[in-house]
């Protein structure tokens, strides 16, 4: 199957040889079939095979750590979902339910793979995970017999995964929305990983658009659409954030499009509280009652009289 049985036969050791066990076997070969010791045919073709075997060997072996320190290092797919929540859940931090599903471990072989619940090590790649000339060059492309994991399954496969070790399962979370945050990352909830650990799951989380809110951090913002008298006057009024019955005061002489701040009612995250703000939205009535337009002919005959600057209109 490839470069590396090859080499092993050809030193006369076992596929998982130690670089001592490498290094002996070649040291042993060379003293017998070195040309200038072995005048026979057949000896300068065996000393340049046994050459090359050692340098492909020796070179790899150099080239990863040993297999027990590389699965360390392994990890399985991660798992990427989305999630749409409404503002509603995101103020209040809510508790979500999440069921996906994900390559998990088989049961029945126990992620083995092997019906005996055994593995060994790989012999093309000697149990490294990579593809044995194209990690020599540097490429470390995934061994194509363990798919990377450094083993095989031993004996006969396991007939409910067929000897791949995993199996569908469906994993359930509870997740807390955060307002700091459109990105969950729950380690070792992705796909199992034979000699290493689980990927991760990673959740996306788009927000709802809310027709009258929208949150940055803690705070949460709005508008408020208001009367000219209320403007003029200033007034209290109610409004209902996110189910919070909320209590806002307009100043006398709002500006249309003026920022209303209140702290202490934007949203509860652990200890801290943000801001509600409210911009101020004046409303001009396009048709008023007959005792409203005579209200506005006599606040209006006023301001020409006190009003400094419909004053300064005047040529």
């Amino acid at each position: 199957m490839g470069n590396l049985p090859a080499d092993h036969e050809i030193l006369g050791i076992p596929i998982n040889a130690s670089e001592e066990e490498i290094k002996r076997a070649y040291r042993s070969i060379a003293h017998r079939f070195h040309p200038d010791k072995n005048k026979s045919p057949e000896a300068s073709g065996m000393f340049t095979r046994a050459t090359k075997a050692y340098d492909n060997l020796i070179t790899i072996k150099n080239a990863i750590p040993p297999h027990s320190q590389k699965q360390k290092n392994r990890k399985g797919q991660d798992i990427k979902i989305s999630l749409t929540v409404t503002l509603d859940e995101i103020a209040k931090c809510s508790k979500k339910h999440i069921a996906t599903i994900r390559k998990g471990r088989c049961s029945k072989c126990n992620g083995t793979g092997s019906a005996q619940k055994k593995t060994k090590i790989c012999s093309y790649c000697n149990g490294n995970g990579f593809q044995g000339m194209a990690l020599v060059m540097g490429q470390k492309k995934a061994c194509i017999l363990c798919d990377g994991s450094g083993v095989i399954p031993e004996g006969e496969n396991c007939e409910s995964c067929l000897g791949t070790g995993l199996a569908s399962e469906t994993i359930h979370k509870d997740i807390l929305l955060s307002p700091f945050s459109d990105r969950i990352l729950i380690h070792g909830y992705g796909n199992y990983c034979i000699n290493g650990d689980s990927g991760n799951l990673i959740i996306e989380i788009y927000r709802d658009k809310h027709p009258l809110y929208t949150i940055h951090g803690l705070n949460i913002i709005g508008a408020l659409t208001i009367s000219p008298a209320q403007a003029v006057i200033g007034d209290q009024v109610y409004m209902d954030v996110f189910g919070t019955r909320e209590e806002i005061f307009i100043p006398p002489g709002v500006q249309n499009g003026h920022l209303i701040e209140k702290p202490n009612a934007g949203i509860k995250f652990g200890d801290k509280q943000g801001w509600l703000k409210i911009r101020a939205r004046v409303a001009i009535p396009a048709v008023v009652s007959t005792k409203e337009k005579n209200h506005y002919e006599q606040i209006l005959k006023i301001e020409k009289e006190v009003s400094t600057c419909l004053r300064t209109w005047t040529l």
